[in-house]
């Protein structure tokens, strides 16, 4: 099992900053599920990423950036499973 730890560093100041973002074309996520795609973990943390109570963000990062193959990156990642906490930060 491949296990890894991202601090990705999605978050907004803003409420619903990062579903905007994640709505658009984020080269920042883009980014970071290249990496992903290319080291292709079975289990990933994923740190400072923003919460919110409808999963919108976690939704739109796994269909816009994982699901869809990076340019430097691998083939499509899926995760048929997530756990999602609210932060203290």
């Amino acid at each position: 099992m491949r296990v890894a730890t991202y601090n990705t560093s999605l978050f907004s100041d803003e409420a619903g900053g990062l579903v905007r973002e994640l709505e658009g074309d984020s080269a920042h996520a883009r980014k970071i599920a290249a990496v992903l795609q290319r080291v292709r973990p079975d289990l990933v943390l994923l740190n400072e990423f923003d919460h919110d109570e409808a999963h919108r963000a976690a939704d739109l990062f796994q269909r816009r950036y994982l699901e869809v193959a990076q340019t430097g990156g691998g083939e499509a990642l899926r995760y048929p499973y997530r756990y999602l906490a609210p932060v203290n930060t």
